[in-house]
């Protein structure tokens, strides 16, 4: 029942000027970077953060989810479609077992398909790698690349 002092019509003004406000301010909560302008633009229209959160996709999954809603109608250049598959990758995806990764995965991380085989020469010769201290010791991969990478890999 609703209380008498305010009019039937009241609620869904109210509801309404939630669900418009609710994008805005959960947008906020995006983590900052290179993409999410781009993002914010392209795909917030239809899109809510929680999900995007919640997929954990690789690198290669966003692109193709990209690629879909490109198909059915998003509208973006090919420089901001590669931002936001980029900016989804880097903040939204699961970490990635440098010990249980193909080259693919690698390449997918951002590196070459030269550095991707040096690591999996690495941890075929040294055995597991358990740690970031490990990684960094593979020949033919910059330590200073591998750090930027530190985020998105796990042991």
């Amino acid at each position: 029942m609703l209380p008498k002092m305010l009019p039937k019509s009241f609620f869904p003004v109210v509801f309404a000027a939630l669900a418009l406000s609710l994008p805005a301010w959960a947008q906020e909560e995006l983590p900052a970077g290179p993409g999410k302008a781009a993002f914010k633009r392209m795909c917030s229209q239809c899109h809510g953060v929680e999900g995007i959160v919640r997929s954990k996709m690789s690198r290669d999954r966003w692109g193709t989810v990209v690629d879909d809603m490109i198909s059915r109608g998003a509208k973006g250049t090919d420089d901001e479609i590669d931002q936001v598959v980029d900016y989804l990758a880097t903040n939204f995806s699961r970490k990635l077992n440098v010990n249980k990764a193909t080259a693919s995965d690698l390449t997918g991380l951002g590196l070459t398909p030269d550095e991707a085989q040096a690591i999996i020469k690495y941890r075929v010769e040294q055995g597991t790698v358990k740690s970031f201290d490990d990684l960094s010791k593979a020949p033919g991969v910059a330590a200073a690349k591998l750090a930027t990478l530190k985020d998105r890999i796990e042991f």
